[in-house]
C-alpha cells in the first residue's frame, strides 16, 4: 500500500486503525471543505444547511465554539488569545465553574457555581487582556482549567422536528453549528459544520463504528 493510502486510512478510521488496540476508540472521521457529502454542500447557504441537517435526521442544532481548546496547569503557556471569543468557563478540581462572557473587547457578564470566585478581581466591564493575563496565573497556580463557550442567550439551540417551516436565520451570526444523527448505526454519528461568512465553509463527521454499553 502506498503510503499516502496509509495516511488516509488512519485519518478517516482513527485510534484502533492506526495502533491502539483499544476497538472502543474505534472512530470514523471525515472532514470535507470541498464539494458534498450527505446533502451538505460546500457553499451553501445557512437556510439551506438547516435544511440539509433536518433531511438528514437531526433534531436538534446548537452552536459551538469555532475554536476548541483546554488549557489547564501543565499546558497554561499554551494560552490562546481569547479575542474572538464569546466567553470561557473555568472550573476546578471540585467541579467548580465559572463562565466569563465578552462582548465588544469586555467582559459582559459572569455566571458561576454559588459561592465561589475563581477568578479573583475580574468583573464586569474589565478589558478582556486583563482577564487573559489573570487567567495565566490562575490556571498555572490555583489548578483551573479554561475552555471555549458561546452565548446561549444570543439564541445557540434550534429544535427541527415538526412540520412547519424552519426560521430564516435562527442561530444568528455563530459560525459553527453541531448536531447528532441518531439514526446511524451502530451508535449514532456527529456532525460539526462551520460557516465563512454566510456560506458553509467545513463539515467534519465523526460515527463510532462500535458501540459502548
Amino acid at each position: 500500500m502506498k503510503a499516502e493510502s496509509v495516511v488516509l486510512a488512519c485519518s478517516l478510521v482513527v485510534l484502533a486503525a492506526c495502533g491502539t488496540g483499544n476497538s472502543s476508540s474505534l472512530v470514523e472521521q471525515r472532514e470535507v471543505t470541498a464539494g458534498e457529502y450527505n446533502g451538505l454542500v460546500i457553499g451553501m447557504d445557512r437556510g439551506r444547511t438547516l435544511e440539509a441537517a433536518k433531511a438528514l435526521g437531526a433534531q436538534v442544532i446548537s452552536v459551538t465554539p469555532c475554536n476548541t481548546f483546554r488549557v489547564s496547569a501543565g499546558s497554561s503557556s499554551s494560552l490562546p488569545s481569547l479575542t474572538g471569543l464569546e466567553g470561557i468557563r473555568l472550573t476546578d478540581s471540585e467541579s467548580h465553574f465559572e463562565d466569563i462572557y465578552f462582548a465588544d473587547g469586555k467582559v459582559s457578564r459572569i455566571a458561576h457555581t454559588p459561592g465561589t470566585d475563581l477568578l479573583a478581581g475580574v468583573g464586569v466591564g474589565d478589558d478582556i487582556d486583563v482577564v487573559g493575563k489573570r487567567l495565566i496565573t490562575g490556571v498555572s497556580t490555583g489548578g483551573l482549567a479554561v475552555t471555549p463557550i458561546v452565548d446561549m442567550g444570543n439564541g445557540g439551540v434550534v429544535t427541527l422536528s415538526g412540520t412547519g417551516p424552519l426560521p430564516a436565520n435562527p442561530l444568528g451570526s455563530h459560525n459553527c453549528w453541531r448536531f447528532e444523527i441518531n439514526s446511524v448505526a451502530p451508535a449514532g454519528a456527529t456532525y460539526e459544520i462551520e460557516f465563512h461568512r454566510d456560506s458553509l465553509k467545513r463539515v467534519l463527521y465523526r460515527r463510532p463504528r462500535v458501540r459502548v454499553d
